[in-house]
Order: structure tokens, then sequence, then C-alpha cells
């Protein structure tokens, strides 16, 4: 009864806040995606795309925040490919043989800027011969990484900052694109 009371005060809360006709126009019939996509725009202050991983966004949330901690792996404390390993491993399922920066770089296959895809991983170059550093795309020019001023925050591709280190982009040639995720 509390949960049923709980859904329609979203429901009531989302509708006066103009997630009502994002309710309304939505083309795959889900009313919770489509609350979820508002939410998601707000936490993470851009617009999240239409198709979106939810568990993605859900493990994101939970580590938004969480402070840079060299050779880190867990909500106490990350560093960038510690997040991008924990991420790929409790939302994809996927094992990331590298550790370093540089080892993950070795183990995609390359994708151009412009045929990047949520999930995938960015690289950048920073003040080194190697990759040292990366991050886990979002979509509309967004990533999230953990920084070493910051912990774990969003940032924009387009920022003077990462393009000028910007290196490339990369996928797991197991990795499932949103399509396929949605529809297992």
């Amino acid at each position: 009864m509390l949960f049923i009371r709980l859904l329609f005060i979203i429901l009531i809360v989302s509708i006066q806040t103009g997630y009502g006709q994002q309710l309304a126009t939505d083309e795959y019939g889900d009313s919770y995606y489509c609350y979820q996509n508002g939410y998601y725009s707000q936490v993470f202050g851009f617009q999240v795309p239409d198709k979106f991983n939810s568990k993605l966004y859900d493990t994101l949330e939970a580590w938004l925040g969480t402070p840079y901690r060299a050779a880190g792996m867990s909500q106490l404390g990350v560093d960038c490919s510690g997040f991008v390993t924990c991420m790929y491993n409790y939302v994809y399922g996927l094992k990331l043989t590298g550790r370093r920066c540089s080892d993950i770089y070795k183990e995609v296959e390359k994708v151009d800027k412009s045929e990047l895809k949520e999930g995938d991983i960015v690289f950048f170059k920073i003040q080194h011969k190697e990759v040292s550093h990366v991050g886990l795309y979002l979509g509309n020019d967004k990533f999230i990484h953990s920084s070493t001023s910051n912990g774990v925050i969003v940032s924009d591709l387009k920022e003077e900052y990462y393009k000028k280190y910007f290196w490339g982009g990369g996928r797991l040639s197991s990795f499932v694109t949103i399509t396929e995720y949605q529809e297992q």
C-alpha cells in the first residue's frame, strides 16, 4: 500500500514538474522510463539520450561524487581506470583484463569520436607519452570519470581541456550496444 501511495505521489510530482508531457508522448509506452530520463538529466546535468541503459545510470548515480584515490576500486575511493573497470564489471558483467589506462586502450577496438555510443571508453593523453586517463562515454559529448581533483564527475568532451588531451574512443568487441541491451 505504501508503495502504491509513493508511486502515485511520484506520478503527480512528475506531471506538475513537466514530465507529464514526456509521459504522454513516450513512443515506448513506458512512463517510468520517461520519468527516469528526466530525473537522470537533472542528476547528471545534461539531457540524457532518449534510449539509455537504466542499470548504467542507476550505478553511476551511486558512484557520482566518489573521491579520487590512486589504485582505488571502491566507493570509498577510485581512480579513473578503476572506475571504468568497476562500471564494466557491475553494469555489463564484462571484465577488463588491463588495470592501467594504457592497458585498457590496448584491449579495445578503436572507435572514431563521431561513432561513440553510450558505454564506450574515452581515452586521454594528459602530458604523457601514453594514455593516462579514461572515462565512460554517456552520449551528447558527455563522459563520466574519476578526476584527481573532484572524484567521479561528468565532463564534456567539448571543454577545452578535454578537447586538447582527447586521444580516442574504444569499445570491447564483446560489448553490447544500448539497443541490444534493452531487448534482452
